[in-house]
Order: structure tokens, then C-alpha cells, then sequence
């Protein structure tokens, strides 16, 4: 999701607000972040997680193309740590709808995977036993 998505989304939950007053508080809000953790503070949003500044020492590298050593400047990186309810919504366990669980393949008496009957209408089996994008249950040897 980008910024323009996430004010279009809370103007369509809040149509009573006009969206270039949505996207001063956005812009507020981000900023405020900024801000705080140019100042090396920690951002915390309960339930969401916690932004953090991890600072990089200054160091010799190399420049890949030359081999030549290039001395690279200190600098801070942002890092993000998600919060335990965020963990916990992104991990949540749900369930099927039952459309789906209508649709999806069966197994078998003997373990073998059978196609509901719309994918079933779409196999592309050829005359040959064995052969095609999708074999089916074995074929009797019956002569």
C-alpha cells in the first residue's frame, strides 16, 4: 500500500472529512516519525510495532568494479520490529469460506488427490494411459 491508498482508504471510511485534510494529518503523522527518529527516539505504536534507528560505524569498503577502497561515511538506518498483537493478527489461523472448501480437491479411499468437477472438465488427458498435463485414477488392465 502506498501513501495515496492509505488516504483513500480512510476518506472512503470517513467521508465526512475532505481528502486534502486527510492527507495533511498522513503527512503530519509521517513527518512526526521522521523527525523523532532523526533525534535517535524510538517510535512505538502499540499493537503495530516499533521503529528504531540502528546507527552504521564508518568503514572501509570497495568500490566493486575497481577493487578501489572507498572510505564510507557513518550513517543511520531505520529498523522496524512488529509488535506481538501484529505478530499474532499476521499468524492468526482462518478459516476456509465454505465456497471454497466446496471446490477444493478430496482425497480419495486409496490417498490419491481427485479434482473437483470443474477441474475436472478442464484436464486435458490424451487416448494414451499416462500421458497429459493431469493423469487420472489408474485404468483397469481389462483386454
Amino acid at each position: 500500500m502506498i501513501k495515496s491508498e492509505l488516504v483513500k482508504r480512510i476518506s472512503s471510511q470517513n467521508p465526512h472529512l475532505y481528502d486534502r485534510d486527510i492527507e495533511k494529518v498522513v503527512n503530519t503523522i509521517f513527518d512526526e516519525m521522521v523527525e523523532a527518529l532523526r533525534r535517535r527516539n524510538r517510535v512505538e505504536l502499540r499493537g503495530f510495532g516499533a521503529f528504531s534507528v540502528k546507527i552504521r560505524e564508518a568503514r572501509q569498503g570497495r568500490n566493486p568494479r575497481t577493487g578501489v577502497v572507498v572510505a564510507v561515511a557513518k550513517k543511520a538506518i531505520p529498523a522496524f520490529k512488529t509488535g506481538k498483537e501484529m505478530r499474532a493478527r499476521l499468524n492468526r489461523e482462518t478459516e476456509p469460506p465454505a465456497e471454497l472448501e466446496r471446490h477444493s480437491s478430496t482425497l480419495t479411499n486409496k490417498g490419491r488427490v481427485s479434482p473437483c468437477p470443474r477441474q475436472r472438465s478442464r484436464l486435458h488427458l490424451s487416448k494414451k494411459k499416462g500421458t497429459g498435463t493431469m493423469a487420472g485414477p489408474p485404468q483397469s488392465k481389462a483386454r
